[in-house]
């Protein structure tokens, strides 16, 4: 019921367009004034306003239609993360007795009544302002079609972080699993045996032992945890997103669907930037082992033989703590790297409203 009076609140907004158009055209040709601007283009500007819509649509189609990529948490759990997430999100937007449901479209319905008599009043006291009344008109269609495209429209974007970000890790080690690096790094880490200290040993051997454990389980938290952050911040970001989507209609309430779309972005970024950090981190730590003895079955396979460090050779796990620290350091950093990049997405309703006007104006010129 809702949706179709979204529908009818639509049409009735084109139609008020429409008719006061058709009264301004009627007025000015009975006084002799020259057409209306929309009468006025010619075929050159015609064929630039088509190609920009094409240019438009072209960039946009992938999408639409991209398909979410895979891998992730793993093939079988991802899935079924993202069909459970799919189904409560889809669930919400189709239950018509949820509160979140009622919620979002009144706040739409009421947001598009005040965007269709903000428009009405604008006419009445300045005139037909043909930017000012397509502009509304291209954020009320917008908004529409969010609201009824939304699982589509997050996991699309979603998609493309996930694409990019498992480019990383296929080309390293093959796959595309997020916990195949935490996974090996635990088996590298555990390829170094340390000789048992007894109190006998001086102090200088305890500290060398006792930094390399704690680092080692430390960077290994830390890759557990880069594993799984972003996929958690974007169930969130997904869920939430249902609420902040209808203030996309009205410029005062824009900086809502703003701060939640950068939210939801950041975790996108995120994403991208953890598996990056988790590949540079991984070829770090293979480079520290490697130079204490440790051999790999293939490039980033199992351990093929355990290291014994001698305690005569433990001062070699202070420069390989310090990596590991670093290493630790770098990954943990890329959630400061994410919200930057997030931060840099700007005002996107602005944008949004900044490029439909000057599209608008030049079809209008």
């Amino acid at each position: 019921m809702i949706q179709i009076m979204s529908l009818l609140v639509a049409l009735c907004l084109a139609g008020v367009m429409v008719m006061a158009w058709r009264s301004v055209a009627v007025e000015r040709s009975g006084e002799g004034a020259p057409a209306p601007l929309l009468k006025r283009i010619d075929p050159k500007q015609r064929r630039s306003l088509v190609l920009s819509l094409g240019l438009a649509v072209a960039f946009l189609m992938p999408l639409a239609f991209m398909q979410p990529a895979e891998a992730a948490l793993s093939e079988t759990m991802r899935g079924i993360f993202d069909g459970a997430l799919a189904d409560f999100v889809n669930g919400i937007m189709q239950d018509t007795g949820n509160d979140i449901y009622t919620w979002s479209w009144m706040m739409f319905l009421a947001l598009a009544f005040l965007l269709m008599f903000a428009e009405f009043v604008k006419f009445i006291f300045e005139g037909f302002n043909a930017a000012s009344h397509l502009e509304a008109l291209c954020y009320f269609f917008l908004t529409l079609g969010l609201m009824g495209g939304y699982n589509a429209f997050t996991e699309a974007i979603w998609g493309v972080g996930v694409g990019l970000s498992n480019g990383y890790q296929q080309y390293l080690v093959g796959n595309t699993d997020n916990f195949f690096l935490s996974q090996w790094l635990n088996k590298a880490l555990g390829a170094v045996v340390l000789d048992d200290l007894d109190v006998f040993d001086s102090i200088r051997l305890i500290i060398y032992a006792g930094q390399w454990f704690i680092v080692c389980a430390v960077l290994d938290m830390v890759f557990w945890l880069a594993s799984m952050w972003a996929e958690f911040g974007y169930a969130l970001a997904k869920v939430t997103g249902l609420i902040f989507i209808p203030f996309l209609l009205l410029p005062a309430t824009r900086p809502l669907f703003d701060g939640w779309f950068k939210f939801f972005c950041g975790f996108v970024f995120l994403l991208i930037i953890l598996k990056a950090t988790m590949v540079v981190a991984a070829i770090t730590i293979k480079s520290i082992l490697e130079s204490i003895g440790v051999t790999f079955a293939g490039d980033y396979g199992d351990p093929a033989q355990v290291v014994q460090i001698a305690k005569e050779n433990m001062y070699l796990l202070a420069d390989a703590s310090a990596m590991l620290l670093i290493a630790i350091l770098f990954i943990l950093s890329s959630f400061a790297f994410a919200s930057m990049i997030a931060g840099g997405v700007g005002n996107l309703s602005g944008g949004l409203g900044k490029a439909t006007n000057m599209a608008i104006r030049k079809f209008l010129r």
